[in-house]
């Protein structure tokens, strides 16, 4: 197993939430520039997941058990990914980028910190897949 795949467990949840902190620097009247940074995460998501579905399925051994902290299941977060959550989670980051698409037409201006919340959204419901 090399290094960057032992990690790899955590990123859909790491990219979504490195994304919205990043946005909030973005100034708001830049909305093109927001929507540009969101819709590149997402299809940094949507290639993410696309990797976990092919490294799960694959012949290799790929350690997945991802222990946050280092604890034990009783007192730590342990997230975990099999051929069902990889292929939901990339369900998930196919549905985000139609709805970030969708919502560029017009609801991307009303909100103050539209694609903010949006990636922190992201960012929750990977965690659950």
């Amino acid at each position: 197993m090399t290094a960057w795949s032992q990690h790899l467990i955590i990123t859909p949840i790491l990219l979504p939430m490195i994304t919205a902190a990043l946005l909030l620097f973005i100034d708001e009247r830049n909305r093109t520039t927001k929507a540009l940074v969101s819709l590149a995460a997402i299809v940094l998501l949507l290639a993410n997941a696309a990797i976990l579905f092919m490294v799960e399925s694959g012949p290799n051994s790929f350690d997945n058990v991802y222990l946050l902290g280092n604890w034990a299941s009783p007192f730590g977060i342990v997230l975990v990914i099999d051929g069902l959550s990889a292929m939901m989670l990339l369900l998930t980051s196919i549905l985000a980028l139609a709805a970030l698409i969708f919502s560029l037409a017009k609801w991307h201006a009303i909100g103050a910190h539209f694609h903010s919340l949006f990636q922190l959204l992201l960012a929750g419901s990977t965690a659950h897949s």
